[in-house]
Order: C-alpha cells, then sequence, then structure tokens
C-alpha cells in the first residue's frame, strides 16, 4: 500500500485539506503530522493555519498564540479571517487575540467581519499589516478607521453593523478588492449600491454578493395560497404579498437595486446572491396568484 509520502506534493496537501474539513485548530486531525517529517509538516501546516476565527473556541485562540509565538512564520500561512461575535458578554474575550500575532498576518487574501461590532473589530483591523490612513477620508470629518485595508486583501465579506455606509467606499479603495459581499440584513442603502458598481467603484472590484435581504420562493408562496383558500386569498392578497415580500433594509429599493445591477453588468461586475431574487419579485407573486386563482375556479 503507498504511503503518503509517496503523493506529489500539490495531491497531498489536498487530501490534507479534505481530511481537516470541519475540524479547528487545536483538537484537528493534522495536528500530529506536525511532528512528521519537513514534508509532512508543511503540507499540514499549509492547511492546518490557512483560516483563522477569531471569536471562536478560546482554547483555540490560545493554541495558535502559543505557536506563532514559538515560530512567526506561522502567521503568514493564514490567508482567510474571520472576525466574530457571539453576542453574549461572557463571550467578548474571545474576541482578544495578541497583536503580535494579528501583525504576522502578512498573506491575508479573504476577510470576513460576522457580528462583531464595528468597534470590536475595528481593533483587530488596526493591528493588521497595513498603512495608517490619513486623519479623513475625504469627508473632512475624523475617520473612524485608523488602518487601511492590508494590500493584498482580495475578499471582503460585511455583517451586520460591521461598517460605516459613509466612509465604506473609500475604505474599500485602501485595497485592490476583487471581491465583496454583504450578509443577511446588513445595511445596504441605494447610494452605497450606486458607488460600489458605479464610476466611483473599486478599479479591482469584479464579484459583488448581495445576501442583505431574502424573499419567500415559489414554494412558499403557493403554499401560504393554499393555507388561505381561494375564498379567503381574494381579499388578503395584499396581506400575504406584505408577509411575504421583501423588507428592504435602510433605504434600500428594488429599484435601487435594479440600478446597481445594470451599472456592474456595464461595468464587468458580477452580481450574486439572495437579493437578486427580490427584483421582479411582485411580478412574479402576482402570476403565482393569478395561476392559484385560474386553477380553482
Amino acid at each position: 500500500m503507498p504511503s503518503l509520502l509517496s503523493l506529489p506534493d500539490e495531491l497531498l496537501v489536498r487530501t490534507f485539506d479534505y481530511r481537516a474539513q470541519r475540524f479547528g485548530t487545536c483538537d484537528n486531525p493534522l495536528v500530529p503530522l506536525l511532528s512528521v517529517c519537513r514534508r509532512v509538516r508543511n503540507a499540514a501546516q499549509s492547511i492546518l493555519y490557512s483560516e483563522f476565527i477569531l471569536g471562536s473556541d478560546a482554547d483555540a485562540m490560545a493554541c495558535f498564540d502559543a505557536v506563532v509565538q514559538q515560530n512567526p512564520s506561522v502567521g503568514q500561512l493564514v490567508g482567510r479571517l474571520t472576525i466574530r461575535n457571539t453576542d453574549s458578554t461572557l463571550d467578548r474575550p474571545r474576541l482578544q487575540l495578541s497583536k503580535a500575532t494579528i501583525r504576522t498576518f502578512t498573506q491575508l487574501k479573504e476577510l470576513t467581519l460576522h457580528g462583531a461590532p464595528f468597534d470590536e473589530a475595528s481593533a483587530v483591523l488596526a493591528a493588521l499589516p497595513s498603512p495608517p490612513l490619513p486623519n479623513n477620508l475625504g469627508h473632512g470629518v475624523p475617520s473612524r478607521y485608523f488602518q487601511a485595508l492590508p494590500a493584498g486583501l482580495r475578499h471582503l465579506q460585511l455583517g451586520s453593523n460591521t461598517f460605516y455606509e459613509s466612509e465604506l467606499p473609500a475604505y474599500l479603495a485602501t485595497a485592490n478588492l476583487e471581491s465583496i459581499g454583504f450578509e443577511y440584513y446588513t445595511w445596504v442603502t441605494n447610494r452605497l449600491l450606486q458607488e460600489l458598481t458605479g464610476r466611483a467603484r473599486p478599479p479591482q472590484l469584479r464579484r459583488i454578493r448581495l445576501d442583505y435581504i431574502d424573499v419567500s420562493k415559489s414554494e412558499e408562496i403557493e403554499r401560504y395560497f393554499k393555507r388561505f383558500g381561494t375564498a379567503s386569498l381574494s381579499t388578503a392578497a395584499s396581506e400575504v404579498r406584505e408577509d411575504l415580500g421583501p423588507n428592504w433594509p435602510g433605504s434600500g429599493t428594488e429599484a435601487g437595486l435594479r440600478r446597481a445591477l445594470a451599472s456592474a453588468l456595464a461595468n464587468g461586475i458580477e452580481g450574486t446572491g439572495s437579493a437578486l431574487d427580490c427584483v421582479d419579485w411582485n411580478v412574479e407573486f402576482d402570476r403565482l396568484l393569478v395561476d392559484y386563482l385560474m386553477e380553482d375556479a
């Protein structure tokens, strides 16, 4: 039976990647491989430390801190960083990681801010290896961002309450971002969408994922119709529409999203995400309503 050492490096890394999925850092099955030969150790490390979740298990963060203190080059293996918060006061200390460790993340390519309030996430962002920003971002008022994004960052994922809309476009311009995403119920306005897809867009941006709003699909709408029945539905259609239709956050609207998607298409930016299902949702609702009423007529 051939051994792992007979595999080429690329296949060895892919094998370790498959084996390590859904595990943390310290209890990961790849940890024992760190004590094998240099070739196996390097392959295991490239997977084990490729992603770090700040705000996860406190023991995992302490373990990672200790590893980086012993070998700072490990921090350079981190390509994806997620900063999150569990919304529990008792869990707040779990967001802590030494600034010395964070500064070793020189090869960061993907950053996700998920549920961590801006003030907490900004402390981590300020420790990343990136240059300081000027006192303002072109608005004439002091900026609440202190450091630029890491120059090598290519993808940024933003959750609710993790950014300031008025300063975000200028802040994004500090990195060569290729893609940006907005998670569910993030405060995304028409103005922000237009700035990200129009003339003021980040020059390298090629993809924008819009999951900030969701809407009921055709199957759920039809189930709702059956629950009301034909007799009640003819008078309760507006109520059903309001219950199942898009709940636009902020000053976002269907028309604004439509304009932004048109700008994105014209400027070579691919738009994806659940928000796209909200465009023409009322037209689809009307079609399903007519079909249902006609079937039971």
